[in-house]
């Protein structure tokens, strides 16, 4: 019996380790900007710091409101850095709603992440941002690699 009991603890250690290593959502935002909102949550999972600066998975849910009052669009611009070899590029993607008042959910998933950065903007309907969108105010990190 007393066997049977040292043998129990160190497995039950082991056993409930992956569950400890589960990431926890984290918020970002609220982004606000001419009329235009948005925030959610981000899950970073996987984080070997040790050998790769980076996330395995990044996982982005959120929501983007379009309160403009005009003929323009709600943009909401992500900026995905990912490790490459020794590089360290990005990804430019969006989220953009014409829908004045109503929410629009989306759930983006990344991999080998080392940082995300959010910003929003309200500029006109187009097949991608406005070069004003990408270039006036300031990104916010909502991901950081720590290393």
């Amino acid at each position: 019996m007393k066997f049977a009991v040292m043998l129990a603890a160190p497995l039950a250690l082991v056993l409930a380790a992956p569950a400890a290593q589960a990431a926890a959502a984290k918020p970002w935002g609220p982004y606000a900007k001419s009329g235009v909102t948005a925030s959610g949550k981000l899950t970073a999972s996987g984080e070997d710091h040790e050998v790769l600066p980076t996330a395995d998975t990044v996982t982005i849910k959120g929501k983007v409101t379009d309160r403009s009052r005009s003929r323009n669009c709600g943009w909401l611009l992500l900026r995905i850095t990912y490790r490459k070899g020794s590089n360290l590029p990005f990804l430019d993607r969006w989220v953009t709603t014409c829908s004045y008042g109503k929410p629009l959910s989306f759930t983006r998933t990344y991999h080998d992440v080392y940082q995300v950065e959010f910003k929003v903007c309200s500029a006109p309907k187009s097949s991608k941002p406005s070069t004003t969108c990408y270039y006036s105010g300031s990104w916010k990190v909502g991901y950081l690699s720590p290393h």
